[in-house]
């Protein structure tokens, strides 16, 4: 009940276009539009269901700073769904969410050129993918190359180098400190 109860403004309806995509040279462009209902994509009207509808608050802003989180799913009817939020962090200690994103059907390869391109249009944010599972693993790997995608750095046991390791893997010991 708590999840269907309205906790605050669903937010405007906007479609990101990926206008300029390269994997390898990590070109991520894209250009935003704002939807109503009534309008036709491809034939339907728009299904947030089947097609990424990205609910914001606010437009990007000259000057702001932005982080962009990403929890990934598999891209199944019966999976978890993806949940992906853009923040304003000008101020770290007040962020704000401006963008999100919640959806099951659309796979993590696709889903991971969407946000490199959300995330260009906020100014190249910092993107924060949980990097678990293979839905995180291919979501990682298809935006390797994003110029501003979020590494941690490990150092091995064995022989001490070290190592430098995309998206931010969750687990008991890392959910608190991502939270923060």
């Amino acid at each position: 009940n708590w999840e269907r109860e309205e906790r605050c403004a669903i937010g405007a309806p906007f479609i990101l276009h990926e206008t300029e995509v390269n994997t390898e040279t990590g070109v991520f462009k894209g250009s935003l539009e704002r939807i109503a209902y009534e309008d036709a994509f491809e034939g339907q009207r728009y299904d947030e269901v089947k097609y990424p509808v990205w609910r914001m608050w606010e437009k990007p802003g000259d000057g702001e700073k932005y982080v962009m989180t990403a929890d990934i799913g598999e891209g199944n009817e019966k999976s978890d769904p993806h949940s992906v939020d853009v923040w304003r962090v000008t101020k770290p200690e007040m962020p704000i969410q401006v963008a999100h994103l919640h959806m099951r059907l659309i796979k993590p390869g696709p889903l991971a050129i969407q946000c490199a391109c959300m995330a260009n249009v906020f100014g190249d944010c910092l993107l924060v993918p949980e990097s678990n599972n293979t839905g995180g693993g291919m979501f990682v790997d298809r935006i390797r190359n994003y110029v501003n995608l979020y590494k941690r750095i490990t150092i091995g046991t064995d022989i001490e180098h070290e190592t430098a390791r995309l998206g931010w893997h969750t687990d008991r010991y890392t959910k608190g400190p991502m939270l923060d």
